[in-house]
């Protein structure tokens, strides 16, 4: 099931390797690629990229970062289930670009991932 716009979006799993969840998640994650075709889906680990990491404090995990375009839309840990990612990611899927866009300075903590250098560093590696 392709999705409309899946392209523009980058998929970031900020994990660990030790971390039981993010192991148990993480066939999940790439399951989940394959229904979001054209999306980027990254599985990052920190402590295996802890220099590309900045300033960035992950305290929780699995910890997702969701892209639309250059506009952050979700930044936090989530609970590994994949339906709830999927839920997200088909609610961002359904915005127009100029909605996301609204979306993302929707709140004051959104706004500032707008401008977070660390978070948009992710959109400028390879996975």
């Amino acid at each position: 099931m392709k999705r409309r716009g899946a392209a523009d979006f980058l998929v970031v799993c900020l994990c660990a390797e030790w971390c039981k969840s993010c192991r148990e998640f993480q066939s999940d994650f790439d399951a989940l690629s394959s229904d979001f075709a054209g999306a980027d889906f990254r599985w990052v680990d920190i402590e295996e990229n802890a220099d590309a990491m900045g300033e960035l404090d992950i305290v929780d995990f699995p910890t997702l970062l969701v892209f639309r375009g250059e506009h952050v839309l979700f930044f936090g840990p989530m609970t590994p289930h994949s339906e709830r990612l999927r839920r997200l990611l088909e609610v961002f899927a359904a915005q127009t670009v100029s909605e996301s866009r609204d979306y993302a300075i929707s709140s004051p903590d959104r706004a500032a991932w707008q401008t977070n250098g660390d978070l948009a560093a992710f959109q400028k590696t390879e996975n």
